[in-house]
């Protein structure tokens, strides 16, 4: 019984950092649509505007706000897992929070099977894209499963 938690603990740790890293992906991917089609988020507004610099500064910072907004759920879902499986027991909310990005991860698979007509992307970054999302909710659905399994063994070890 304590090689299985010892194993799921290690995964934790495992799927704590991966997490982070598939995190690090999501913001790669915005960066990504920003950059390959910059109309989309400007052709409504004057261009005489567009080029001024406090338009380009205001710009950077709403980029870097939802950035930040972006990543906040993978750490905190990716250090809590680390530090469940380090330390043993953590506060539930990141399992909670590892749904959530689940769910959402699922839903927007589902854009990956109906043409986009606001940019274009090649076959093969979809199907690269397509693989990174499932399996970042492969990884998903190992943390919150490790988490619970830990914990259930963990109180079948203190009884």
């Amino acid at each position: 019984m304590e090689t299985k938690l010892r194993r799921y603990r290690s995964s934790l740790v495992t799927n704590g950092i991966g997490i982070i890293n598939f995190g690090l992906w999501s913001l790669i991917k915005v960066i990504i649509a920003a950059v390959v089609n910059p109309s989309n988020y400007t052709e409504s507004i004057d261009d005489e505007i567009v080029n001024t610099p406090a338009f380009i500064f205001g710009t950077i910072i709403i980029l870097i706000i939802i950035l930040a907004i972006l990543i906040f759920p993978y750490l905190y879902i990716g250090l809590s897992a680390y530090r469940e499986g380090v330390r043993g027991k953590k506060g539930s909310g990141y399992l909670i929070f590892a749904g959530i990005i689940l769910l959402v991860t699922i839903l927007q698979m589902v854009f990956y099977f109906f043409p986009q007509d606001s940019y274009e992307m090649s076959v093969s970054t979809y199907v690269a894209s397509f693989l990174i999302d499932f399996t970042t909710i492969i990884l998903l659905l190992d943390t919150i499963y490790a988490a619970i399994m830990s914990r259930k063994l963990s109180k079948l070890l203190e009884k």
